[in-house]
């Protein structure tokens, strides 16, 4: 084994919301707290072991975090072994030791050179040894990748925030921030209600039509994008799948189409045609399953879909992390 001789950089929640534009009209990426450097060959293992999970397991849930699985909203709450005085000894005096309001503990001096050791020490004992929940988090929990998460909001959105005013006030529009414990009994039952009204959500997909894969799924918060690119911006809608020209001003659709077919061409590029007209991608529509073509034919359909097999992933989640800011009387972390 020879020692990697170059690591590459990995920003871990690469999406639309952690992207902004410049003044020059430059992209800049923000909320790079969890930017690394890290081995390229053990990224690419990690994907290939999601691309297997996407072809091994038959849940549409599953394989949608899959798909993103870096990019989503999660949500934690911790424990209260502290509280309860059910913890291990600490390896620092306990005056020093204190509970910020989000239930989670720190120490109450500097983290500088002076205090390194303490924070070291106190560091390792709160990972994994102070008590029996790792990072002293009661539940540490996936909610949604951002697209499933997206479609959510506007299934509640389309049933009417007035039956959800505290999932209205307290759900995150992005990663950060608290739902406080009071809230949460509500919530809950607010979540219930979601459930019990059962109203079937329009789903609007991109589909090839001879594997019967979805490519892409319409989500109303993106305008229906699904693909970024410098030069053009492809996604779906009930109107059919489309292309946008971004290099003019306003941008220019350039392509819509329910049904149409598709050619890769020996450059690499991809040929779209329908009846009426025939456009030219710098890129193909690929297919999420490892191994398959690009679809050579596609088709866009709308239908409902019930809330159980569209959403049942997030209910639980949220369910699990509500049960636990009641149970132990801290807020939920979205992060």
């Amino acid at each position: 084994m020879e020692p990697r001789a170059e690591l590459g950089v990995v920003h871990a929640e690469l999406c639309a919301e952690h992207t902004l534009v410049g003044p020059d009209g430059e992209p800049v990426l923000i909320d790079i707290e969890g930017l690394m450097y890290t081995d390229i060959e053990v990224e690419h293992c990690r994907m290939q072991y999601y691309q297997y999970v996407m072809q091994s397991v038959h849940s549409p849930a599953i394989t949608d975090q899959c798909r993103m699985s870096g990019m989503g909203l999660d949500a934690s709450v911790g424990c209260r072994c502290w509280r309860d005085g059910v913890t291990t000894l600490p390896p620092v005096p306990r005056e020093l030791i204190v509970e910020d309001e989000d239930g989670y503990l720190d120490l109450a001096v500097p983290d500088d050179a002076d205090n390194s050791a303490l924070h070291d020490a106190f560091a390792r004992w709160h990972y994994d040894q102070a008590c029996p929940h790792k990072r002293m988090e009661h539940t540490d929990l996936r909610i949604s990748n951002w697209a499933g998460y997206r479609r959510f909001q506007h299934a509640l959105s389309e049933q009417g925030w007035q039956h959800f005013p505290t999932l209205h006030a307290h759900l995150p529009q992005a990663n950060g921030g608290l739902l406080p414990p009071q809230h949460a009994d509500a919530a809950l039952a607010e979540l219930t209600l979601f459930a019990a009204l059962g109203q079937p959500v329009d789903k609007t997909v991109l589909r090839d039509e001879d594997t019967g894969e979805t490519l892409m799924v319409h989500i109303e918060a993106y305008q229906g994008t699904a693909i970024w690119s410098p030069k053009f911006r492809a996604g779906v809608d009930p109107q059919g799948f489309f292309v946008l020209d971004v290099t003019t001003d306003p941008p220019t659709e350039t392509f819509r189409s329910m049904r149409f077919t598709q050619r890769v061409l020996d450059d690499g590029r991809a040929e779209l045609t329908d009846e009426r007209h025939t456009l030219i991608l710098d890129r193909p529509i690929k297919s999420w399953s490892e191994g398959l073509p690009p679809a050579a034919r596609l088709a866009v359909s709308t239908s409902p879909s019930e809330v159980e097999a569209e959403f049942g992933w997030i209910l639980d989640a949220l369910t699990t992390v509500l049960r636990a800011a009641i149970s132990t009387g801290n807020p939920v972390r979205w992060y």
